[in-house]
């Protein structure tokens, strides 16, 4: 679990796995619980929490006409 040790903003993981050099590691703003909802409801929930929330990855970009992806 992603945690913020030092109070400020720098975030600290640690791996479950050897990670190779060049792989990409994605990190969600959600949390489990919140994964699995429609993509409106996640967009409501990250623009309450982080205050103006854009998005561009590919899952929201391919998912804007269907509310629930």
């Amino acid at each position: 679990m992603p945690t913020f040790p030092y109070n400020n903003f720098q975030l600290v993981m640690t791996a479950v796995r050897d990670i190779s050099v060049g792989e990409e590691i994605c990190v969600s703003y959600l949390d489990e619980c919140n994964l699995g909802r429609s993509r409106h409801s996640r967009i409501a929930i990250l623009r309450y929490r982080l205050g103006r929330f854009f998005f561009s990855c590919m899952r929201g970009g391919v998912a804007k006409g269907n509310k629930n992806i």
